[in-house]
């Protein structure tokens, strides 16, 4: 919505704006990538004068470039998953349940939305997607007919293409959904996406976390939690369970195993008390 003429002589750059509150924004944006300004002045409702020093490369690789305003290739250093962020054992048994209650109120009611809710947490608790991968699963995408059944992300993070291994228990559920869709009406084509509207249409990521909100809510889980808390989930039970360290980060789908290994800090308590019985012999019965 803006276009700009640059002078690297005297370090003055006009922006010329569509909107009437454009600069204010455009001034925000800049002053997180300048760190000082000599003179700002706004002529008028659709100019704004900046006079900034020795700033002309920073402020045109950085304000205009279109990936600076996409999602970041990789986690800022100082992010850590933090146990609130986790749904413990407890938490998921409530949850689950009531997901599983909504199913058969959505079975008799013949309601779409409240079966794909139970299904919804069911994938991001046995899977650990991101939300926008969730959102462009299609039925082909399910991989449940062979020996080794998995899910193919075709667009993840990075536009990278992936298949994430499931186990027994999750291929049963995705059978039971895929009938379930059949039986209410809703199609099964190769091509149909797996998390639909009442209206059979694609779901969006917010439509996504707003659903997952009503089901902690019926859980009586802290606002805290969101839909991405599935993954924290995932990701801290699969090494909890002995999943190698490597698989997992590849089924995340992390650029590095950096990423991955944050997770383990989750289980410093756990490992803390097994530390204390080293050596010690075990119980009698």
């Amino acid at each position: 919505y803006f276009w700009g003429s640059f002078s690297s002589e005297n370090t003055t750059c006009c922006i010329h704006c569509c909107q009437v509150d454009t600069p204010v924004v455009l001034f925000h944006i800049m002053k997180s990538h300048c760190q000082k300004f000599k003179h700002v002045a706004f002529l008028n409702s659709e100019k704004l004068y900046i006079r900034v020093p020795s700033i002309y490369s920073t402020f045109t690789s950085k304000l205009f470039r279109k990936e600076e305003f996409s999602e970041p290739s990789s986690k800022s250093p100082h992010w850590k998953p933090v146990e609130e962020k986790v749904l413990w054992m407890e938490e998921c048994r409530k949850l689950k349940a009531v997901c599983l209650a909504f199913k058969h109120h959505g079975i008799k009611g013949k309601k779409i939305n409240l079966v794909r809710n139970w299904f919804m947490v069911e994938l991001g608790l046995f899977s650990g997607l991101r939300v926008m991968e969730m959102a462009g699963l299609k039925v082909k995408d399910l991989v449940i007919q062979g020996e080794h059944s998995s899910l193919i992300v075709r667009e993840g993070k990075g536009r990278k293409r992936r298949d994430v291994w499931i186990n027994s228990e999750f291929k049963k559920i995705c059978f039971e959904y895929l009938r379930l869709r059949e039986k209410l009406g809703f199609g099964v084509l190769p091509e149909d996406y797996l998390l639909v509207s009442g209206k059979g249409r694609r779901l969006t990521t917010r439509s996504l976390e707003k659903a997952f909100k009503k089901c902690a809510a019926e859980a009586g889980l802290r606002t805290a939690y969101s839909i991405h808390s599935l993954r924290h989930t995932y990701a801290t039970f699969s090494l909890d369970a002995g999943v190698d360290i490597r698989f997992l980060k590849e089924q995340m789908g992390h650029a590095s195993i950096k990423t991955t290994e944050l997770y383990l800090s989750l289980l410093q308590k756990k490992n803390r008390i097994a530390l204390e019985s080293l050596y010690r012999a075990p119980r009698k019965k």
